[in-house]
């Protein structure tokens, strides 16, 4: 059973935030099997980052809910629409 671990909060994560960004629903994630023919595991990314952020001690953390398969006049999804965007992330320290 694969598991996933997250250091121990430190003081650098106090007064830290986090928001999440724009992701495909957990009810729109529909895996494709592997080429080997095994199956592929469901994960709830959005929910697995807010974990990972909490157990590294980030308590204010926004959510966008928003998710990129459903709102096609929004977002990109290679998983609605089969061909390739452009994404973009940022983080930083102030």
């Amino acid at each position: 059973k694969p598991s996933i671990s997250a250091k121990a909060p430190t003081t650098e994560a106090a007064g830290a935030a986090a928001a999440s960004a724009s992701a495909a629903a957990l009810a729109c994630f529909e895996p494709r099997p592997r080429a080997d023919g095994s199956p592929r595991w469901l994960a709830n990314l959005p929910q697995l980052a807010r974990n990972r952020l909490r157990a590294a001690g980030v308590v204010d953390i926004t959510d966008a809910a928003v998710c990129t398969v459903e709102d096609g006049s929004r977002f990109f999804s290679y998983r609605r629409d089969a061909i390739t965007g452009r994404m973009a992330a940022a983080i930083w320290r102030s």
